[in-house]
């Protein structure tokens, strides 16, 4: 599991000269450097000259532009899905692989993506000798998302500077920005962007007349992360569908929900100083809220939670656990109303409806101002933290590490998962998470072509 870090990120471009190409490529031509920190992202070998360097010679002009059309994609969207159709991948790297900017020049092995509150920087090495440059850095760095928009803000500042300074005016690049700027600045079209960045595409690629109005009165209704959560889901499991909507929600939480009182629902007591959501990891902040949980409630953790205590901490009855109904897309908490709430759970299984409750308990935990507070099977920040603190709660990752002694056998985590009463997967996904054992000796508990995506 990656570890972030707070370092700040900066783009730089340290101006060179240009013979050719339009004016505005040619005022902003110089050698292009990502860093975090100390770390170089973009240090390579020219191999024209033989000699190392920071970064390529590029146009700063066409990064600009880049950033600027997919800056909502690259903010909001998080990885594809292992598996999804090529054409979601091509469109995929377009928005957020550096390598696709294209222009003549040999742009970094650089992919961002962003889960809502951390952004992660992803930077392979060159394998081609035959490369005009060739990348040595391969990492993977987590930052705070807000790292990210300070750092485009202050590169694109930086090139519409050299633009105004040549006299360059009237540039598509002045536009986008001018653009963006407004949008990031009205609540409503930017929450509008955010969802169908969420969902995978473009600004504009969707009918706005059409959608934009359903979404802001479901956003009323439940609130806007709560709806960018649904959009999430929708693009990471691929289903062909348009974000649910309000109505369809309440029928399906009438139908097949359970009833439930926030009243009776565990609350959490936090100090006064408290993380900030994306400094820090969100399995860390799941894992957090789960212990802080376990200590205010005395709970032993070498025991299993029962599901009497689990339905307690959720304001339910133990009956949402045993008695499966037709299954859902997913498993959620809706209060609709003055107390008349409703909780779904999507699984048939009692270990899979036991994580998905202990998921929807984290979930009201973190502070979210929502009305519905959906468990889905994307890898938003969200989603990651609830997964993170159901794991750590339901089975303790210092009781499960004892319990295992030197036997990291697959037998053994099975007695572990049925002691606790949760899936295997449970267990092992825990256990890769930590460090226990590797993602090669769980082949296939990943879901992602980035094993480190779900953390």
């Amino acid at each position: 599991m990656e570890t972030a870090v707070r370092e700040s990120l900066g783009f730089s471009l340290v101006p060179e000269v240009l013979d050719s190409g339009s004016p505005e490529e040619r005022s902003c031509f110089g050698m292009l450097s990502v860093r975090i920190g100390n770390s170089i992202l973009t240090e390579g070998v020219d191999q024209h000259s033989s000699r190392s360097c920071d970064g390529p010679l590029v146009s700063g002009y066409h990064f600009a532009e880049w950033l600027a059309w997919n800056w909502w994609r690259l903010r909001w969207e998080w990885w594809y899905r292992q598996g999804s159709p090529e054409q979601v991948v091509c469109d995929w790297e377009f928005a957020h692989s550096m390598s696709a900017i294209g222009e003549g020049y040999a742009w970094p092995n650089l992919t961002i993506a962003s889960d809502g509150y951390q952004t992660a920087i992803v930077s392979d090495p060159t394998h081609d000798d035959r490369a005009i440059f060739r990348y040595i850095s391969g990492q993977t760095i987590l930052i705070p998302a807000k790292h990210l928009e300070s750092a485009i803000d202050h590169y694109m500042s930086s090139i519409l500077t050299r633009l105004d300074g040549d006299g360059i005016q009237g540039t598509n690049l002045q536009s986008l920005w001018s653009e963006l700027t407004a949008e990031r600045q009205q609540s409503e079209t930017a929450f509008f962007r955010r969802m169908e960045a969420r969902l995978g595409c473009d600004p504009d690629e969707l009918d706005q007349s059409a959608l934009r109005s359903r979404w802001l009165g479901d956003a009323d209704r439940f609130g806007t992360g709560a709806l960018e959560e649904l959009a999430s889901h929708v693009a990471y499991t691929g289903a062909q569908s348009e974000v649910m909507s309000a109505n369809h929600i309440i029928e399906i939480a009438y139908q097949n929900g359970f009833d439930a009182d926030r009243r009776d629902a565990v609350g959490l007591d936090l100090p006064d100083t408290e993380m900030e959501l994306g400094d820090v990891e969100a399995w860390r902040v799941g894992e957090d809220r789960a212990r802080r949980l376990q200590l205010q409630e005395g709970l032993d953790t070498e025991k299993r939670v029962s599901n009497e205590l689990l339905a307690s901490l959720a304001g339910v009855t133990e009956r949402a656990l045993l008695d499966p109904r037709p299954i859902g897309e997913m498993s959620f908490f809706l209060n609709d109303g003055d107390f008349a709430d409703r909780v779904v759970l999507a699984s048939s299984w009692e270990t899979g409806r036991r994580f998905a409750l202990a998921r929807l308990v984290g979930d009201r935990l973190f502070g979210w101002e929502d009305s519905l507070y959906p468990a889905t099977r994307s890898y938003s920040y969200r989603q990651k933290a609830q997964r993170a603190f159901a794991a750590e709660l339901l089975s303790p990752f210092e009781a499960v590490n004892n319990m295992l002694g030197a036997d990291d056998s697959e037998e053994r985590q099975n007695e572990i998962a049925q002691h606790y009463n949760v899936s295997p997967r449970t267990i092992e996904s825990m256990l890769v998470n930590k460090g226990r054992i590797s993602r090669e000796e769980a082949a296939g508990i990943v879901s992602q072509n980035h094993s480190w995506v779900t953390g």
